[in-house]
């Protein structure tokens, strides 16, 4: 997972343009065994979780390295 500027990519929750104004989390997934990147504004990705089922949702994402 990465976060930084958005690349005017749309969210792949709402659809809608991550502007380059915007934080924009990018998230490496997988589909089908091919690998996948997905794009989500800071508010998008706790839904996306939280619609996943995930008990982590609404925690700060992880720091790599920590």
């Amino acid at each position: 997972m990465w976060g930084g500027k958005g690349c005017g990519a749309p969210c792949d929750f709402c659809r809608v343009v991550v502007s380059p104004e915007e934080i924009e989390y990018e998230v490496e997934a997988r589909l089908d065994g091919e690998p996948l990147l997905l794009h989500f504004h800071v508010r998008c990705y706790d839904s996306w979780r939280t619609s996943r089922g995930d008990p982590r949702a609404g925690e700060a994402p992880a720091t790599p390295g920590k």
